[in-house]
C-alpha cells in the first residue's frame, strides 16, 4: 500500500542524463578519442593478420593500411604450423601457461590464506618481507643462481615456478580473506569442518571474483 501513494518524486527516472552543451562536447571529444585510440591500436595488428591470409606471391602487392586480405590462402599458415620448431613452441606456450597458471593461482591463495590468519605467528615479519620484493627487485641473476642451485636449469619448472607467488597478486587475496566474515568461519569449524574444509568450501567459493581475477592477471603476465 505504501508504494501505491509513493510520491512520484521518489520514484527514479527513466529518462536519460540531461548534459549541458559543454558536457556533451567533452562526452564526443572523449567517445572519439578512444575510439580513435582503438582503430590504431587494431589497425596493425588485423594488417599483419589480412597478410598471413594472402598467397605469398600477393603480399608485396598489398597497401599497408589494408586490414581487408585481396584474396584467400592459408599457405602460409600451413607452412607455419608444418614447421617443428613452431609446433614445440606451441607446445611449450600452452603446457607452461596452463601448469604455470594453476600452481600460481594454488600457492598465492594457500599462502594468502595463512597469511590472512591474525593469530600466525610470524606474520608480520612475513608480509614485510612479501613487500620488500616488491621494493627490491632482485633481477634476473639472482634467480638464475636459485634455479641452478635447484638443479632446474633447462626443465619446464624453471620457467613454471619462476615467481610461483607474485607479491601484488597475494596481497590483493590477503585483502579479499580478510573482509570474509568471521562468524562464517566460526559456522563451519561448528559444524566440524577442520581448516582445509572450511579453506575448499568456505572460502575459495566466496573468493571466486578475486581468484579470477588474479588467474587472467597470471595468464596475461
Amino acid at each position: 500500500m505504501m508504494r501505491a501513494f509513493a510520491s512520484p518524486l521518489s520514484r527514479p527516472s527513466r529518462r536519460g542524463v540531461h548534459r549541458t552543451p559543454l558536457e556533451r562536447v567533452e562526452y564526443a571529444l572523449i567517445v572519439s578519442t578512444l575510439l580513435l585510440m582503438v582503430v590504431l591500436t587494431l589497425q596493425p595488428m588485423l594488417h599483419l593478420l589480412a597478410v598471413s591470409l594472402l598467397a605469398p606471391g600477393r603480399v608485396a602487392g598489398m597497401n599497408g593500411l589494408s586490414v581487408l586480405p585481396d584474396g584467400f590462402s592459408l599457405d602460409v599458415w600451413r607452412l607455419l604450423l608444418a614447421h617443428p620448431n613452431v609446433q614445440r613452441g606451441l607446445l611449450n606456450s600452452l603446457l607452461i601457461t596452463g601448469a604455470g597458471t594453476v600452481i600460481n593461482v594454488v600457492a598465492t591463495a594457500l599462502m594468502a590464506w595463512a597469511l590472512a590468519q591474525r593469530a600466525l605467528p610470524g606474520r608480520r615479519v612475513i608480509f614485510l618481507a612479501v613487500l620488500l620484493t616488491i621494493v627490491f627487485e632482485p633481477g634476473i641473476i639472482p634467480d638464475y643462481f636459485v634455479m641452478k642451485r635447484l638443479g632446474l636449469l633447462d626443465s619446464y619448472w624453471s620457467v613454471i615456478l619462476y615467481k610461483a607467488v607474485n607479491a601484488w597478486y597475494l596481497i590483493i587475496l590477503i585483502r579479499f580473506f580478510e573482509e570474509i566474515p568471521k562468524e562464517l568461519l566460526e559456522a563451519a569449524e561448528l559444524d566440524g569442518a577442520n581448516p582445509f574444509q572450511t579453506f575448499f568450501r568456505v572460502v575459495l567459493p566466496l573468493a571466486k571474483p578475486a581468484l579470477a581475477t588474479i588467474t587472467l592477471f597470471y595468464l596475461v603476465f
